[in-house]
Formats: C-alpha cells, sequence, structure tokens
C-alpha cells in the first residue's frame, strides 16, 4: 500500500491524490512527480516494512510534522528513507527515535539552518512606488492585482513583483504571474516559473523563510512592510547578498481563493546583519 502526505499534512491514498490532482499518471509518475516537485511524502507500508520518499528541501514542516504523527501510530523497527538530492539516495535507519531525528537532520527549519543568512525586520511605512502601491490596496485592494497597475509595476518597481495564488486550506503558494527584475533568478527559471510553488526556486531554503510573510499576509488578511537583508544561494554562482524593502499585498477572491503581491526595491542602506557581508 502506497500513502502520500501532502504540503498541507492530509494523507492521501493513490485514489484521491489523483482525484485531487486530475491525474492519470501511472502510480510511479505520479508519485515521482509529487514528491520531487510539490514536496509531498510518499510512503510505501507493507506488513511491518516501511519506506519513506521524499525531497529534503522542498518538505515543509507540517508535511513533515504529519508524517512523524503517521509513524508514531506504527510499531516499527525500522524504515528505509529514500531521499533526493539530484540523485536518490536510500538509508535504512531505526528504532523509530532514531528515525525521527534523521528525519529532522534531512529536512531542515531554514530559520535554524541558515540563520544567519536570513534577516527581516517588520516596518510601519515605505517611500517612492511602495508607498503609492500600498495606497491604492488601501483604497481598494484589487487594484494592485489589475492588469493597469501590473503594468506600472513592470516600469516604476523595475519588474521586482510577484503574484501568488493561495487556495482556500491550502498552505500551496503557487506563481501566477512574476516580473523579470529580480536579479538572482536568472532568465531560464523566470520563464519556466508561473505555474509552480514558490518554494521551487534555486534556493529552496531562502523561498520557505520567505514563503511564512505570505502565510502571516494570508492569515491577518493586512499588507506587511518588511525591510529583508538575505544572502541568497545561486546554484553554481554562490551567495548574493540582496538589501531590499519589500510590502506583500492580500486579496481575496470571490471563489475565497487569495492573491499575494509581493513587490520590493532594492536598498543597499538596509543592513540587518551589522556589518556588510
Amino acid at each position: 500500500m502506497r500513502l502520500y502526505v501532502d504540503d498541507h499534512g492530509h494523507v492521501l491514498t493513490i485514489i484521491e491524490l489523483r482525484h485531487a490532482l486530475l491525474s492519470d499518471l501511472s502510480e510511479e509518475e505520479l508519485t515521482h512527480y509529487v514528491v520531487i516537485n510539490l514536496g509531498y511524502v510518499a510512503i510505501s507500508h507493507s506488513g511491518g516494512s516501511v519506506r519513506l520518499f521524499l525531497r529534503p528541501h522542498v518538505v515543509s514542516q507540517v508535511t513533515l510534522a504529519a508524517v512523524l504523527f503517521w509513524l508514531g501510530d506504527l510499531s516499527v523497527q525500522r524504515v528505509i528513507i529514500s531521499h533526493y538530492n539530484r540523485t536518490w539516495c536510500h538509508e535504512v535507519i531505526g528504532p523509530l527515535d532514531a528515525v525521527v531525528a534523521r528525519l529532522g537532520r534531512l529536512v531542515v527549519d531554514p530559520t535554524v539552518y541558515r540563520c544567519g543568512d536570513f534577516h527581516r525586520t517588520r516596518q510601519t511605512k515605505v517611500d517612492g512606488s511602495l508607498a503609492s502601491l500600498l495606497r491604492a490596496w488601501h483604497r481598494d485592494s484589487a487594484i494592485p492585482f489589475s492588469h493597469p497597475c501590473r503594468d506600472l509595476l513592470k516600469t516604476h518597481l523595475a519588474g521586482r513583483y510577484m503574484v501568488l495564488k493561495r487556495a482556500q486550506s491550502s498552505r500551496r503558494l503557487e506563481i501566477c504571474d512574476v516580473g523579470h527584475g529580480f536579479l538572482v533568478y536568472d532568465k531560464a527559471w523566470l520563464e519556466k516559473a508561473i505555474g509552480r510553488r514558490f518554494e521551487d526556486q534555486p534556493d529552496h531554503l531562502y523561498a520557505r523563510w520567505a514563503a511564512e510573510a505570505y502565510y502571516e499576509a494570508s492569515r491577518t488578511e493586512q499588507a506587511l512592510i518588511d525591510n529583508v537583508d538575505a544572502l541568497i544561494e545561486r546554484p553554481g554562482r554562490g551567495k548574493a547578498r540582496l538589501q531590499y524593502q519589500r510590502v506583500v499585498l492580500p486579496y481575496r477572491q470571490p471563489c475565497g481563493d487569495q492573491l499575494l503581491l509581493c513587490a520590493s526595491m532594492l536598498d543597499r542602506s538596509i543592513d540587518l546583519r551589522g556589518e556588510a557581508a
């Protein structure tokens, strides 16, 4: 029997998963897709044998907690953990407390693992184009998501914006529009970004850390203003330091889903680490 733990902690059968994703892929193809691209954990369970399939950098803490609760209800002596990072690695771990410890090391919390890389401080005021955008949101929260406003984002904010969609009762943040002013992403990634999870960025841990601001704006339905000072991994190119001010603006659609707009301006005067990186 194979089960799947999704990105908001639900345990699904293959039939339920196919229904949720409207997919007719084979079981193996669908397993590969949801583990690699969506951050789900697949569980093969037969008798007293358990095997977990996961891609650690994209598994959320919510998914991990649900997996641990599921394992806690079983009496297993060992677990095979198959984890993916460009290639598959397979480990046999036991007993259960050793399994829990190993999963905790694999599925790292970005605020712990790279706590020195990511800093933000909450602000109450913004200037320039961000201030104009915030005033428009206060007049009508739908305005920043209109096409005329997004045209302004491309010019006045040099294309440093992203629009995400969050469905009701889900933690999934899907990119539905992105400007091409983000210097940390290359052209190839930007051209394929729409439709991806927000966390599926070249620096997965930065994305998971940054996603918390979207969850907060979604939960409170209030605009957020932050100064950010972050060191971002660029595969094959090392780390880049980005200092910027951003606003995150939520908008609830009539269907109940939410749109979240992040717009930002680079500002090298923002120094949240005390010294140049």
